[in-house]
């Protein structure tokens, strides 16, 4: 995919998703990689979610990318040079589907690398991989075989936004916080996450234990998730609009009441309709 051919790839990227299918002079094509220089300096673009059909990542294909914060490669095997210089990511991780890594993919950065595959004694890096990630590696921490499992991502409302969501007659005064879009459960390895929590309150930067609202649209997009367990909280639970859409995983359990509104946290109409669309979800209790 390049940077400025098929305006509708880029937009779509830019709105945190790469397509699997993209139509060109009507005619449908598989996406299957980032070209070269693909985005290159996209200074606007903060978070990236490859579908499995992605398997090349090109040279530089997000250097610069200065605001790049979140990224998953679940079915990748190529990754390029530079692929991820000069971006911001706290960690990255690395599935058992990459057999070729090239030179400094993460020059500049102080990322935190998570690789899935095991490293044999006596090596620095796995058959057909670069062990050179960031220049002298001075600030690069690696860690092979592991079962790193990222935490669910939330976001804050304010008290007006959490009264609006759940109705006059829930006290939230102090806000709330909700799980948001495009969480990074993202994995070709069935083992990766066997379950995920969503508890009713979290601790936001302040200290202070905050009630868990809500379930952002598109939350679990295509994320791989065996089981997702909504803890019991007598609040009741807001799910928007394709919240768990494309979840490949078996079983949902939601310990709490549910509301299906017809209003975004912005205020934007959308509707509580397709909320399990395309999922493989096969029990929801």
């Amino acid at each position: 995919m390049k940077r400025n051919a098929l305006s509708d790839c880029l937009i779509r990227l830019l709105h945190e998703i790469v397509p699997e299918k993209v139509e060109l002079n009507g005619k449908e094509y598989i996406v299957t990689a980032i070209a070269a220089n693909g985005f290159t300096s996209a200074t606007k673009l903060e978070m990236v979610r490859l579908l499995k059909s992605v398997k090349t990542i090109g040279s530089n294909a997000f250097t610069n990318c200065k605001a790049l914060t979140s990224l998953t490669l679940p079915a990748v095997e190529t990754i390029g040079a530079n692929a991820f210089a000069m971006t911001k990511m706290d960690y990255l991780i690395i599935p058992t589907t990459v057999t070729s890594v090239a030179g400094t993919i993460l020059k500049g950065t102080t990322t935190q690398v998570y690789v899935r595959t095991a490293l044999e004694e006596g090596t620095t890096a796995p058959e057909g991989w670069v062990s050179n990630w960031n220049g002298s590696n001075k600030n690069q921490s690696v860690e092979f075989d592991s079962s790193f499992v990222p935490e669910v991502k939330y976001e804050f409302v304010s008290s007006e936004v959490a009264t609006f969501a759940l109705g006059d007659d829930v006290d939230l005064r102090n806000g709330g916080y909700y799980v948001t879009g495009f969480q990074e459960f993202c994995t070709i390895d069935t083992d990766d996450y066997k379950e995920v929590y969503i508890p009713a309150t979290y601790t936001g930067e302040d200290g202070i234990e905050y009630p868990i609202i809500g379930i952002d649209s598109n939350a679990f997009y295509f994320n791989d998730i065996e089981k997702i367990i909504i803890v019991y909280s007598e609040l009741p639970i807001r799910i928007t609009t394709e919240s768990f859409f494309g979840l490949n995983g078996s079983l949902i359990t939601i310990n709490r009441e549910v509301e299906l509104l017809s209003e975004d946290w912005d205020g934007s109409e959308t509707i509580s309709e397709s909320v399990f669309a395309c999922s493989t979800v096969s029990t929801i209790i």
